[in-house]
């Protein structure tokens, strides 16, 4: 049997280093594994609990419809900045060109992705809830200024709208959320080993 003599000095056999990264591999395969699960069943519940199909007259079809109208308002106030003459009326964005914020313009979807896959990776619960946080503020933002582009878009070059809203926008909104989650991953591994 062949001896290896690890830096610290202590001497270990070559079936005894095997035997400890199999195990550790097992370890980061079962984490991996909860990770996928989490994410997953999180994600999925949180989705369809949005995209349900609730009644009018429901409490929550009101509240979703109040969170699209302050959504419109805010992107609305941004645009007004540039044209002073912009009206918003309910989820709706008056003016030269005319937007209406639906389920979809929202960005709720990436949210929730971003929200489940941080919230599922292992880290201390008050950094996973900080982060989560930040990435929703910096989603909204984003799918804000997303929105004020859109009516500028419909404004001055209508013929490119459905190209940047159906194929551009939702491309870079997911590229910012993957990035912000890599990121967090980053910064978790990096405060981590420094505590190590």
């Amino acid at each position: 049997m062949v001896e290896v003599t690890p830096p610290t000095g202590s001497r270990f056999s070559v079936d005894e280093l095997t035997a400890q990264k199999l195990n550790h591999g097992s370890k980061g395969f079962r984490a991996s594994w909860r990770f996928v699960v989490t994410f997953g069943l999180s994600a999925t519940a949180l989705l369809g609990f949005y995209y349900f199909p609730y009644p009018q007259s429901s409490a929550i079809h009101n509240l979703l419809t109040q969170y699209l109208h302050n959504y419109a308002a805010v992107s609305g106030a941004a645009l007004r900045l540039l044209e002073p003459t912009i009206v918003v009326s309910g989820q709706d964005i008056i003016g030269r060109y005319s937007i209406r914020i639906v389920k979809t313009c929202d960005g709720m979807d990436i949210n929730i992705l971003l929200f489940a896959a941080i919230m599922a990776w292992p880290s201390a619960l008050r950094r996973r809830l900080v982060a989560a946080a930040m990435g929703i503020v910096v989603l909204f933002s984003v799918n804000t200024l997303r929105i004020c582009t859109l009516y500028l878009i419909g404004v001055y070059a209508p013929a490119s709208f459905e190209f940047v809203h159906l194929e551009l926008w939702p491309v870079l909104i997911l590229v910012i959320a993957v990035l912000f989650f890599l990121s967090f991953i980053r910064d978790v591994r990096i405060r981590d080993s420094a505590r190590a």
